[in-house]
């Protein structure tokens, strides 16, 4: 009676195993980190903050301001951070600047009234990054004293008050 000798797995086999392994990870992990789906929440949320900016510009220009906007940031806390929570994660470049996690938020804009016309503001929300894989947004937006976000389509786009509404 003839027997097999069970010898297993050599180690030239599992090592080529691994190394299968490694390049399957290495392919699928730049597509699960940051796919468009993490982009298009990058937006959502940039266009909740710039929301929350035109709230707190519109309730400071109806108190403390008196008919006018401020790009003074540290004006805006008591209105815009508590509402929204985020006080903390906020980084701030500029007076009339800040960063939120993959969005840099401003210049924002403001025009004093006067006898002729209404005081007005605007702000820009566009990604960090805007290019490659660690593309942090697909788009930038645009607010201003209307309350309406319009978008440019682009991440590199500087939209305006002329540009398309966000549907």
């Amino acid at each position: 009676m003839t027997r097999f000798k069970n010898a297993g797995f050599s180690l030239l086999e599992l090592l080529i195993v691994l190394a299968i392994l490694f390049v399957i990870v290495l392919i699928a992990q730049p597509i699960c980190t940051m796919g468009g789906s993490g982009r298009s929440a990058n937006g959502a949320s940039a266009m909740h903050l710039l929301r929350n900016l035109h709230t707190a510009q519109t309730d400071y220009a109806l108190g403390k301001g008196k008919g006018n906007f401020t790009k003074d940031i540290d004006a805006l806390k008591p209105l815009f951070f508590p509402s929204s929570g985020i006080e903390n994660s906020v980084v701030y470049a500029q007076p009339a600047s800040f960063f939120r996690k993959n969005y840099a938020f401003g210049p924002i804009k403001v025009t004093p009234a006067t006898s002729t016309s209404p005081a007005r503001f605007s702000c820009i929300a566009r990604p960090v990054n805007t290019k490659g894989r660690k593309r942090t947004g697909n788009d930038t937006f645009f607010i201003d004293e209307t309350g309406i976000i319009r978008h440019s389509g682009s991440p590199t786009v500087w939209p305006d008050e002329n540009s398309e509404p966000v549907r």
